[in-house]
């Protein structure tokens, strides 16, 4: 079989590198994981495409490997998917192969393990008497700290002890009898003077019952101070209403399935969860066979899994649907066989998670979707329409208005030129402004289509060099720049991310208006620098002309915004708006410092390229 089919069928991931980490192989688990396709990665270096692995242990890994050229065997959690991986790195004559396997699962089982460690630890060490476990050699395998305070002795010391040692010669005979019936019927009781390790000795009353744990059975017992009998009974009352506590206030569903014969499955306990759950009583549950409970539609699939949990001795699980008094209900289900020292499955211990608000909220979500792209897309036809009255207004503007503009232009100035000398002073003086209203009228309506069309077109991001831009803008400017003052513009500008024709509406709108509004009584100067905040790249403006008073500073980037009229300063007032805009476009932003008489600086901030 060709090597690459084996990789291919492998089930762990495989990805093979070469010396510079460049992806020269990725087989379909990989790729699986990766979240993207072996041609994709395939010829791309490792730190091109997952840059946050930088410092993780897995990369500091692939570099060592390089490095010493030694095999490296590594399991951590990569922060940036928040999962675990085992890593198998070894360095091949031009490069590493590395098989990975996610262990998320795994990781996430055996601190739940260790969890649960801890809990039953915890739980044992809360017991007010003493708790020990004993393998069938008679070897202590676990005990609570009480055992250690009671007897006196030492952890190293009990795990070396025989239970023998902790009674009296006399009792040795009753004591085998009882350890005895324990692993024969499964559980014994009695009564017996406990020694010290000091000698003194204590009256216990002690049960023990037989259990299977690994496949291996053993001895379970704990024992109780009976000194005050009165005080035993209310220690191992309040014992079994904690545990009972602890079974009836478990979130999930919990239950006790008896095994009978012919492949009968009946319920022998269940928890309050599962009651409250399901809505059902305990005398419609407890004492009833499974098909008297579930829903019919569930039967065969749970009585199938309880068989294949007994016939494969391991916990099996799945998801199950059914119908109950409270409703649908989703969950996700184990069941664990108990085995008895004859290797029969006498009993099913189950649980329950109830998933059913996680479904029932993946089904919103999946139905909101619908209706998200639903109004996405009416949204989109209702765009599309106000666009397309947009380019039909723009039409209209540009031939219908502009058509009869023209005309009351032209025969005004006709007018002007034939009948001048005959019409009064007056006369001649209001013809006169017909005709620069009409070019008045025309700047406006060119400017205004030139503003709504900004974004018409695809807005291209690529690095622009800020210095061709402006050599360009001084070279349109020259003549009003030499006849009014003096520009001066830094000889190291960067390049941005942008478009070169909104970049270009950009500059030369800010430069216009520093024309436009210079002072009358000293040289115009303009200076153009830069400064780099962060990612960004922030390109000053500055003037001397007859500077904006603060309260206007966000007015004047409004379309027909204007502070002066047509006789002081011409203009459109739509400059600084095609700024904004332009801006806004490029994921810019435009601010102003200044204050009257003391010049402007507009400020330019464009993303780095």
């Amino acid at each position: 079989m060709e090597p690459a089919r084996l990789l291919e069928m492998i089930g762990d991931a495989f990805v093979a590198f070469d010396d510079d980490l460049r992806y020269t192989y990725v087989n379909a688990r990989a790729a699986e994981i990766l979240g993207r396709s072996a041609p994709d990665l395939v010829g791309k270096r490792y730190w091109d495409e997952f840059p946050d692995a930088r410092g993780t242990p897995f990369a500091n890994a692939y570099e060592r490997a390089l490095e010493t050229r030694q095999p490296i065997h590594l399991e951590s959690y990569y922060a940036p998917w928040d999962r675990w991986f085992e890593n198998r790195i070894y360095p091949s004559a031009n490069g590493l192969v590395v098989f990975f396997t996610e262990v998320t699962d795994r990781k996430l089982a055996e601190a739940a393990v260790a969890r649960e460690c801890d809990f039953s630890n915890a739980l044992l060490d809360s017991l007010p008497g003493i708790f020990y476990l004993c393998d069938e050699d008679l070897k202590f395998r676990r005990w609570n700290q009480n055992f250690e305070t009671v007897t006196g002795y030492s952890a190293g010391e009990i795990a070396a002890l025989s239970p023998f040692a902790l009674f009296s010669g006399d009792q040795r005979a009753p004591l085998e009898a009882g350890i005895g019936r324990v692993f024969a019927t499964g559980t014994a009781d009695g009564e017996a003077l406990l020694v010290a390790k000091d000698g003194t000795s204590r009256p216990y009353y002690f049960t023990a019952k037989r259990a299977v744990i690994e496949g291996k059975a053993c001895l379970v017992g704990v024992g109780w101070d009976v000194g005050d009998r009165i005080a035993a009974a209310a220690a191992i009352t309040a014992s079994e209403r904690r545990l009972a506590l602890i079974f009836d206030t478990v979130g999930d569903v919990i239950f006790l399935l008896a095994v009978e014969p012919e492949g009968v499955f009946r319920f022998a306990s269940v928890n309050a969860a599962f009651l409250a759950v399901t809505g059902l009583v305990a005398d419609q549950v407890v004492g009833r066979r499974v098909e008297e409970v579930l829903p019919p539609a569930a039967h065969d699939l749970v009585l199938a899994r309880y068989r294949e949990a007994i016939r494969e001795r391991r916990t099996v699980r799945w998801e199950e649907v059914s119908e109950y008094p409270t409703g649908t209900l989703h969950g996700e289900v184990a069941v664990t066989p108990a085995i008895d020292e004859r290797g029969v499955c006498t009993h099913l211990i189950g649980s329950v998670h109830d998933i059913t608000e996680a479904r029932r909220a993946a089904e919103t979500i999946r139905r909101l979707n619908v209706e998200l792209e639903g109004r996405v897309a009416q949204r989109t036809a209702q765009l599309a329409t106000a666009y397309n009255d947009l380019e039909t207004f723009s039409y209209s503007v540009s031939h219908d208005l502009r058509a009869p503009l023209r005309a009351i232009g032209g025969f005004a100035e006709i007018i002007a030129r034939r009948h001048g000398p005959s019409l009064p002073a007056e006369a001649q003086r209001y013809f006169d402004n017909i005709v620069l209203a009409s070019e008045r009228m025309g700047q406006l309506i060119d400017a205004l289509l030139r503003y709504s069309r900004l974004g018409h077109r695809a807005v291209r991001r690529e690095p622009v060099p800020l210095s061709e831009v402006l050599s360009s803008l001084v070279a349109a400017f020259g003549q009003r720049l030499h006849e009014t003052g003096i520009l001066a513009v830094a000889p190291d500008l960067p390049a941005v991310l942008g478009d070169r024709v909104l970049l270009d509406q950009v500059f030369s709108n800010l430069l216009d208006n520093a024309i436009t509004y210079k002072s009358h009584d000293r040289p115009l100067e303009v200076a153009v620098d830069w400064r780099r905040d962060g990612g960004a790249v922030v390109v000053s403006v500055r003037d001397n002309g007859i500077g904006i008073a603060p309260q206007h500073h966000e007015k004047i980037f409004n379309v027909f915004q204007r502070l002066h009229s047509d006789e002081e300063y011409p203009g459109t007032g739509i400059g600084l708006a095609t700024v904004k805009k332009s801006l806004d476009l490029l994921a810019g932003s435009a601010s102003v410092e200044s204050n009257p008489g003391a010049g402007a600086t507009f400020h330019v901030r464009l993303p780095a390229a």
